[in-house]
């Protein structure tokens, strides 16, 4: 059932904002926990680009808190690009 928007996602019990389907954290994004470090990277950057961001409430054995969700577009060309300077690194 869909209120306001809203639907219950009673697997995670997240509520997710049916409206933002291309928002998402960066563990739907890269597959696992990003830890804090690479958290505070790809925020830093959010905000140096000033990319809007939503947030998500997580309630789980392994995590309760809140999480950012940053526009798909901008993770995918974030992770793009710090790859490459990675491969240039080598």
């Amino acid at each position: 059932m869909i209120h306001s928007g809203r639907e219950w996602d009673w697997m995670n019990k997240n509520k997710i904002n049916m409206e933002n389907k291309d928002y998402m954290s960066l563990y739907d994004f890269l597959g696992y926990a990003a830890g804090g470090e690479l958290g505070k990277e790809v925020a830093t950057e959010a905000a140096k680009k000033k990319i809007k961001l939503e947030t998500r409430e997580i309630d789980n054995p392994t995590y309760q808190g809140i999480v950012y969700l940053y526009p798909k577009t901008f993770l995918k060309e974030y992770f793009e690009t710090k790859n490459l300077k990675s491969r240039h690194c080598l």
